[in-house]
């Protein structure tokens, strides 16, 4: 199966919860797991591994050495890192007998990191994912969740996300910005901010190469041979592809046969295997 990839070309330098959807789990895959997980559902908890198949209802904990990538829908993944805990509250792959059905995903994040992505596509109803202080939704982005005791962060690498906060106040977390438990609004991404989500997507098994100007790129080719995902965020216009001019914050797909960023910039990465 051809790897598919996308580049998101950005600036660089944060809803109510959903309502319970009837779930069909095919096409929901774990694609790699690196130290140890638990699948847990119904008062049962087992071993979780790659290939296996999750549904609404059921939680992932990841212990002190596990991290875990989930392909959800085509294009839509999340990899949860270290000492981490989440629930599935509703998946739905757009493939039920409902003509309402459309893709969709919502989780709880009980604790720890959760990095996503879903690519851009006007018309879905997007990705959702609850904290204990309000829900992060986006129609398409790359983002990170994070919950470590009484603080919640949402960063955004690529395009925007909405973070409703559980008095209602809605907070625009755009791309490059993070917003962090008690402030007025998003932030900017200090360095030393951007240095702490990079080390987590890569302890998680992601490629990171950064380059000289401040940019990054990060990739993800599963180990099955399955479709991955990539993407691309920087300060510097030598990030866009010959001919392109897009918004800011807006995916771009790659064309066939290009490099996702100039060889000049970024050292080639490894698009290997990213399970043991």
């Amino acid at each position: 199966m051809q790897t598919a990839k996308i580049l998101l070309i950005v600036a660089l330098f944060g809803v109510a919860p959903a309502p319970a959807l009837r779930a069909d789990p095919s096409g929901t895959q774990v694609k790699s797991v690196l130290g140890k997980a638990t699948w847990s559902t119904h008062g049962h908890s087992e071993p979780l591994a790659p290939g296996a198949s999750v549904a609404p209802g059921g939680r992932i904990e990841t212990a002190a050495d596990g991290k875990v990538v989930v392909e959800w829908l085509p294009e839509a993944y999340s990899v949860l890192a270290a000492n981490s805990a989440m629930t599935v509250a509703a998946l739905d792959n757009g493939k039920m007998p409902d003509v309402n059905s459309q893709p969709r995903v919502a989780l709880d994040l009980l604790k720890g990191s959760l990095f996503s992505h879903l690519t851009r596509a006007d018309g879905v109803p997007g990705f959702s994912i609850t904290t204990s202080q309000g829900t992060a939704t986006t129609r398409g982005a790359d983002w990170l969740v994070s919950v470590h005791e009484r603080t919640v962060q949402v960063a955004a690498f690529t395009n925007t996300v909405t973070f409703t906060l559980s008095s209602g106040k809605v907070i625009e977390v755009k791309a490059g910005t993070v917003y962090k438990s008690g402030a007025e609004g998003a932030a900017a991404l200090t360095q030393n901010q951007i240095a702490e989500f990079l080390a987590v997507l890569q302890d998680s098994g992601l490629n990171v190469t950064k380059s000289g100007n401040g940019g990054f790129l990060v990739v993800y080719t599963p180990s099955d041979g399955g479709t991955g995902f990539s993407f691309a965020a920087g300060p510097g216009a030598d990030l866009l592809m010959p001919g392109q001019n897009p918004a800011y914050g807006e995916a771009v797909r790659e064309p066939p046969g290009e490099s996702p960023v100039p060889a000049s910039d970024f050292k080639s990465p490894a698009v290997g295997p990213t399970s043991p």
